[in-house]
């Protein structure tokens, strides 16, 4: 009778946790957390993954982008990543100034996954791996505020948008 109680109370009361937080906290009332814990990460992967996103969508940017090692950041670069050892730029091709470059990597295609990928997500960017590496597709990750993008080289770009494709996203060029 009490399980039952709890069960509506956490029904009520937590609508808007997500299914791992509700798990969890089901688990530590009825007392198998210790039992339940290891599966809890599995059950929120594939619950969010399948149901959080229904409309998965992605952009393919049509311009073509560089990797550059700079001597500097660039203003007007799609990313910019300095760190202690380097200044990592990707910037479009065509924006490029070759005076500032150290190291240089092109033919580079960004997709950036149109939709906003909560803080607490576990998993997203490993089935997107999982899926690439059967395929043996490297590929590159930039996350930012709200959603990540990857960069594929242009010879894997077909081999990479149909994979995506087979995990449910519907690519806009």
């Amino acid at each position: 009778m009490a399980i039952k109680y709890i069960r509506n109370v956490i029904k009520v009361k937590a609508k808007a946790f997500t299914s791992r937080i509700k798990c969890m906290m089901l688990a530590i009332i009825i007392g198998q957390y210790h039992t339940l814990y290891s599966y809890i990460p599995k059950i929120a992967v594939f619950h969010m993954w399948l149901e959080g996103f229904k409309d998965k969508k992605a952009y393919l940017w049509k311009e073509e982008f560089a990797l550059v090692k700079s001597k500097e950041p660039v203003s007007n670069a799609f990313a910019v990543i300095q760190d202690k050892r380097e200044i990592t730029v990707i910037v479009e091709r065509d924006k490029l100034s070759l005076d500032k470059v150290i190291e240089l990597e092109e033919g580079w295609k960004v997709i950036t996954f149109d939709m906003r990928l909560p803080f607490e997500l576990v998993g997203f960017i490993s089935r997107i791996a999982t899926a690439l590496a059967s395929e043996g597709i490297p590929f590159l990750v930039i996350s930012s505020y709200s959603t990540d993008h990857i960069l594929v080289k242009e010879g894997a770009l077909q081999k990479t948008v149909d994979k995506l494709s087979e995990l449910g996203f519907k690519i806009k060029k």
